[in-house]
C-alpha cells in the first residue's frame, strides 16, 4: 500500500503519459461500475465512464501545464531548478530555498520579498523557455546601442510572467557527479522583469548583472555548500533587483534593498562577483541616497533631504554630487554662505572636470559681496564647458530669478544677464536684465564694480548686435 501511496506523490510518473492512459481507463472504468448501479440504460453507462474519463483528462492537463506563482504583492524570486532524482530534490528544497526563505527574514527583506519554487515536472518544462528568453535578450541588449526586444518576440515570455506573477527568474539544474570525490554542481541563470530602460540604463544593468552560473562542492559538506550557494545567489539576486527598482523609479525599495545587503555581505563567501558587489555597494546605495535627497528637496521636506545627503556621504565621503546639493541647502536653509562655500571647496577637490561648483562658488562670492573674485569665476565659467551644462545652467538662470522675484536681490539681474549672454548666446535678453540691473543699482556704491562691468557688457552687446541684422534692443 504505502508503494502505490509513494507512485502516487511521484510528480514525474503521475504526469508521465503512462499515468495519463492509466488514468483514462481506471477512471472510466470507475465511472462505468458506478452506473451500473444507478442506470439501466447502456448508453448512459457508458457516457457517465466517459465523463470520468474526461475530470481525469482535464486534472491531468492542468497539472501538465501547472506552473508556480506569486500569490502576494510582493517581488517574486521564482526559481525553476530541474533535479536529477528525489534525494537531490530534498536537498534543494531543504536546503537551498529554505535558506533562501530564511535569509529574506534575516535580512529583513520579508514584507518585500517572496521566494516561489517550481516543483522538478515545472522546472523541466519551464526551462527552454527561460534560456530562450535570456538568449534573446542578450541579443538585443548587447548590440550597440542596446535595443528593445520587438514586442512579437516578448509575446510568450510576456504570458509566461503573468501567470508566475515573478519578478526574477533563477534556472538550471542541480546536479551530482563523481569526479574524485562526489560532487554537486549547481548551474544556473536568471533573468529580471523591468519596465523599458534607457540605454545608458540598460548598459548599466549589464555591467551590473553578475551572475554565478556554476558553483561547486563536495557531497561531504553538502548542507554547508548548500547554506553557501543560498547566500550567494540572495546576495546577487537582490544587488540586481535593487539596480531594477531604482532605474525604474522606486528608489526606497532599491536602498531598503541594498542596505540590508551592506549589513550582510561579510558573511557571504569570495566568489569574484560577490567581491565586486562588496566594491561598488557602498557607491550604489549613495547614489539612491541622493536620489531620495533630490527628491525631497523639490518635494520641499528639507529634514529628509538632509537625512538622506547625511547617508550618502556616510556611505561614500568622496560623492560629489552631494556636497553641491548640501551647498544650496546652507546657504537657502541656513542663510550661511560661509559654510555653504566651505563645502563648494570641497566639491571643487571631488569634480573631476564637472563645473557645477563653479556656479555655485561664483554665486556665493556675489552673495558674500566679493565682486571682484566672483567676476573672475564667472569668467572661469565663461570659458569652460562640461557634460550636462545645459541643464546646470537653466537651474541657475530659475534659482536667480526666484531671488529677483521674492527677494529683490539686485547682483541677480547681473548674473542672469551675464549668463544668458556669455552662455546662452541671447543677446536681447541679456541686455534687458543688465539694463535693468543698472537702472536698479543707481545710487548703490557697493555695486560699483558690479555696474563698471555691466556697462562694458551692455556695450559688447551693442556692438554685436549693430553687425547683425533682424536683432533689436530695448530699453
Amino acid at each position: 500500500m504505502s508503494d502505490f501511496v509513494d507512485l502516487i506523490k511521484d510528480e514525474e510518473f503521475f504526469l508521465s503519459k503512462k499515468a495519463f492512459v492509466a488514468g483514462v481507463i481506471i477512471l472510466f472504468s470507475v465511472g462505468l461500475g458506478l452506473s451500473i448501479l444507478l442506470v439501466d440504460s447502456s448508453l448512459l453507462r457508458f457516457l457517465v465512464g466517459i465523463l470520468f474519463a474526461l475530470f481525469w483528462v482535464i486534472f491531468w492537463i492542468t497539472s501538465f501545464k501547472s506552473l508556480p506563482r506569486n500569490k502576494t504583492d510582493k517581488i517574486g524570486i521564482m526559481l525553476f531548478v530541474r533535479t536529477e532524482s528525489p534525494k537531490m530534490r530534498a536537498r534543494l528544497e531543504n536546503d537551498l530555498v529554505s535558506g533562501l526563505k530564511k535569509l529574506t527574514g534575516e535580512y529583513a527583506l520579508g514584507e518585500l520579498l517572496n521566494v516561489v519554487v517550481a516543483t522538478n515536472h515545472q522546472a523541466k518544462n519551464s526551462l527552454e523557455d527561460l534560456e530562450n528568453q535570456r538568449d534573446l535578450s542578450n541579443q538585443y541588449k548587447t548590440r550597440v546601442p542596446p535595443e528593445p526586444i520587438p514586442p512579437h518576440l516578448m509575446k510568450r515570455f510576456i504570458k509566461f510572467q503573468k501567470r508566475t506573477n515573478g519578478h526574477f527568474f533563477i534556472f538550471g539544474q542541480l546536479n551530482e557527479r563523481k569526479e574524485g570525490e562526489n560532487q554537486y554542481i549547481f548551474q544556473s541563470n536568471a533573468l529580471v522583469v523591468h519596465p523599458e530602460l534607457l540605454p545608458r540604463q540598460t548598459q548599466k544593468l549589464i555591467k551590473e548583472f553578475r551572475w554565478e552560473d556554476e558553483i561547486r562542492f563536495a557531497e561531504k559538506a553538502e548542507f554547508t555548500g548548500l547554506q553557501v550557494t543560498a547566500k550567494t545567489l540572495f546576495v546577487i539576486t537582490n544587488y540586481i533587483i535593487g539596480t531594477v527598482a531604482a532605474m525604474s523609479g522606486s528608489v526606497a525599495t532599491a536602498t531598503k534593498i541594498h542596505e540590508a545587503l551592506s549589513e550582510n555581505i561579510q558573511q557571504v563567501a569570495e566568489f569574484p562577483n560577490i567581491q565586486a558587489i562588496r566594491k561598488s555597494l557602498l557607491v550604489v546605495i549613495a547614489e539612491e541616497h541622493l536620489l531620495l535627497a533630490v527628491d525631497n528637496y523639490h518635494s520641499g521636506n528639507i529634514q529628509q533631504t538632509y537625512f538622506h545627503l547625511e547617508k550618502a556621504l556616510s556611505y561614500n565621503n568622496r560623492f560629489y554630487n552631494p556636497y553641491i546639493l548640501l551647498a544650496r541647502l546652507q546657504f537657502s536653509n541656513e542663510r550661511n554662505p560661509q559654510k555653504a562655500l566651505k563645502t563648494i571647496q570641497t566639491a571643487k577637490s571631488l569634480s573631476m572636470g564637472d563645473g557645477m561648483w563653479r556656479y555655485s562658488q561664483a554665486f556665493l562670492e556675489i552673495y558674500s559681496e566679493d565682486y571682484k573674485k566672483a567676476y573672475h569665476t564667472y569668467s572661469e565659467i565663461i570659458s569652460h564647458t562640461f557634460p550636462g551644462e545645459d541643464g546646470t545652467l537653466d537651474q541657475v538662470l530659475e534659482f536667480n530669478e526666484h531671488l529677483v522675484k521674492e527677494e529683490e536681490f539686485l547682483p541677480s539681474y547681473f548674473i542672469i544677464g551675464l549668463l544668458k549672454y556669455k552662455k546662452a548666446g541671447n543677446l536681447p535678453e541679456g541686455y534687458r536684465y543688465l539694463n535693468e540691473f543698472l537702472d536698479r543699482a543707481q545710487g548703490e556704491i557697493k555695486y560699483q564694480y558690479l555696474m563698471e562691468k555691466a556697462r562694458a557688457l551692455k556695450k559688447e552687446i551693442e556692438e554685436g548686435m549693430s553687425l547683425s541684422e533682424g536683432m533689436s534692443l530695448s530699453e
